[in-house]
This record gives C-alpha cells, structure tokens and sequence, in this order.
C-alpha cells in the first residue's frame, strides 16, 4: 500500500453540541498551504482532469476523535482493471 499524501491546508474541528444536526464539522482553510503543496508537485499522481478542468482527487477520513483528515487518491487503473469483461453469451443456459 503506497504511503498517505495528507492534504495540507485544510483543518478540521468537531461541532459543537449546540450545532445543527445536519452541520457536519467546522473547515478551516489555509489556501497558501494548499497552493504550496499543489505548486511543489507533491500532488500531482492525485491530479486527473474534469471537463478541461485540472482537479485533484482527494479522499476524507474519520479519525477517532471525530475530525477528518484529507489525503490524496493516487490510485490508478492499470489496463487489466479498466477492461471490461464478457461474462456470458446470449446463448448460455441461463434461467433468464
């Protein structure tokens, strides 16, 4: 399994008890962190693109305190995984 990248910039704080109950926690974003991480190359096996758009793909974790933590999704499919496979003919015996 290859090593977390943790996202920098981002913090996150547990709501408080008199927080509505869709409110799920409290961000604080540093952008500089952000763009120094992104501008560093350190983030670029999460980059893919959207629509001609450039964007990083980021998954968000539950610590045990309740906080979440960010870490960059480096996976990508290798040509065996992106295939898709014929399972039955039409002719099989199947019951449908």
């Amino acid at each position: 399994m290859p090593k977390s990248i943790y996202v920098k910039g981002f913090r996150t704080f547990k709501k408080n008890d008199n927080a509505p109950e869709q409110l799920v926690c409290k961000l604080l974003v540093t952008p500089e962190m952000l763009f120094e991480q992104i501008k560093s190359g350190e983030l670029d096996e999460a980059q893919s693109e959207y629509q001609g758009k450039k964007q990083f793909n980021i998954d968000v974790w539950v610590t045990d305190e309740g906080t979440l933590n960010f870490t960059a999704n480096t996976f990508k499919p290798d040509s065996s995984q992106s295939k898709i496979t014929k399972v039955a003919q039409k002719d099989d015996d199947l019951p449908f």
